[in-house]
């Protein structure tokens, strides 16, 4: 936009001097003169920025505010890149990154992409290189967080192809809370003493929050830490990267993990601190000793249904088993207008609600979960009806194949001492040897075969009158409620 103006002034200025010209050629007149050096000026602002701008070395020396313009973007404009330099060595590297513009990373399917980075770290002549999904800096980001409007795109365009050097933010101590709008930084992560370096993904966890992946440098080398809480694994192998939710304590050397994380309000916290044992690496024949950081505590809020806590337990981990220490709230209570959590089943489109103090695990093979608090065990499970097997079979003593519910249930408890049947439902109550068990069948009509859905708690009876309020959600169960319903 100033090199149009530019030329639009210098062709206005030519354009009167022309005029003044053809008008008078003898007459020299103070504006003739005025307008000759205003043109001369002009030419000269012209080649001069010119000349600035063929310079592609930008110093960035503050936030840099941008607009977004257009926000389309081509082939050129995707494998375009611009690169970083930093000013000040940073924990005595030499540091370099090339951004790039990705588009579809994580929950961003548009052209609302990321930009991504590779690191460069560089320190008495050896180097290595780490990679951000999500690059984020003070002199990009302006302060704000979050990838809409084609923002990234923009700054890909104002800056592709070009050199920027940057300062770079620095830690005042090791007090300092997580850092914002930086892509990396080092920081003592495992309390031996010594910094790690932190490589942050900008604004990918939950409600624009930083990702972290951590690395140890070893031998001048950046080694991976994937066990929690710096990285989660489920069963699928999906991994999870430690966020910037947690809260360390420097003094107790401890790491609290809230969870679920971006809730108002937290179901829990879970306590990491450093191990006796410690982790090795043999590296070129050479071994290294870190620490070892471990679930030491965890604390589980109990909520009730409107909102209020009605108190917390604690549990400690003692070789790996987690063991309830302590509550401060009555036990008898606590199914009491607790607070529901939903799960959902997606191979056979069911939906129960469970107390959300309870563990959930689903099975490996998708047919249903169990619940877990305590010695009480909440199970629900769905399944074809593959041997069009009655309701009438149920509660019958006659022995059939091991999937009938009356085997399974003669084989797991000999007597079954109250049972209901009804249309399209069957429950059986059972209390034996200080135990009790309650199972409810449903028998829906869809599908080819018809579908079961059971649900069942297992407790102590002398739990009886705290599983009450369980006891009769599952009594009195009845509509399959699928995913359908629940979105």
């Amino acid at each position: 936009m100033g090199a149009f103006v530019f030329i639009c002034a210098v062709i206005i200025c030519g354009m009167i001097v022309a005029i003044s010209e053809w008008r008078d050629e003898r007459k020299d007149t103070k504006m003739k003169r005025l307008l000759y050096v205003i043109y001369t000026a002009l030419m000269f602002g012209w080649i001069v920025g010119c000349h600035r701008s063929s310079n592609r070395t930008e110093n960035l020396e503050d936030s840099t505010v941008y607009d977004v313009g257009d926000t389309s973007f081509s082939d050129s404009v995707w494998k375009d890149s611009f690169t970083v330099t930093y000013r000040q060595p940073v924990n005595g590297y030499k540091v370099k990154a090339v951004v790039k513009f990705e588009q579809g990373c994580y929950f961003y399917p548009t052209e609302d992409g990321m930009l991504v980075a590779d690191i460069t770290f560089e320190k008495n002549g050896h180097s290595f290189i780490v990679h951000t999904d999500s690059y984020g800096d003070t002199c990009f980001s302006a302060g704000m967080r979050g990838f809409e409007d084609g923002r990234n795109i923009a700054i890909l365009r104002k800056y592709h192809g070009k050199n920027i050097n940057a300062d770079f933010p620095a830690l005042t101590s090791s007090s300092t809370p997580l850092p914002m709008d930086v892509p990396f930084f080092f920081k003592d992560f495992d309390f031996d003493g010594k910094d790690e370096l932190i490589v942050v993904h900008y604004g990918c966890a939950v409600k624009n929050h930083d990702e972290y992946d951590i690395y140890r440098i070893v031998d001048g080398n950046p080694m991976l830490l994937d066990s929690p809480p710096f990285r989660y694994k489920e069963d699928n192998n999906k991994s999870f990267r430690m966020t910037d939710y947690p809260e360390f304590d420097y003094k107790s050397k401890t790491i609290t993990c809230p969870y679920p994380e971006g809730d108002m309000q937290y179901d829990g916290r879970i306590v990491y601190g450093v191990s006796k044992n410690v982790d090795k690496k043999v590296l070129k024949g050479k071994t290294y000793r870190f620490n070892r950081i471990e679930r030491q505590k965890e604390y589980k809020y109990i909520w009730r249904e409107h909102g209020d806590l009605a108190g917390e337990i604690e549990y400690k981990y003692i070789n790996g088993k987690k063991l309830m220490t302590q509550h401060d709230f009555n036990l008898d209570s606590i199914f009491i207008n607790a607070r529901q959590w939903y799960y959902i089943n997606e191979r056979f489109g069911f939906l129960v609600e469970y107390p959300s103090f309870m563990e959930c695990l689903e099975a490996d093979n998708g047919d249903g979960a169990t619940f877990s608090f305590l010695d009480i065990c909440y199970r629900v499970w769905g399944g074809l009806n593959l041997t069009n097997e009655a309701l009438s079979d149920v509660c019958t003593p006659k022995e059939r194949s091991y999937y009938t519910p009356q085997s399974y249930l003669r084989k797991k408890y000999p007597n079954v001492r109250e049972k209901k049947m009804g249309k399209d439902f069957y429950s059986v109550a059972i209390e034996k040897n200080g135990h009790g068990y309650f199972e409810k069948g449903i028998l829906y009509n869809d599908k080819d075969t018809g579908t079961w859905l059971r649900l069942s708690l297992d407790y102590p009876i002398s739990k009886k009158k705290m599983v009450k309020p369980l006891l009769d959600y599952i009594d009195n169960y009845r509509e399959k409620r699928s995913i359908g319903w629940y979105n």
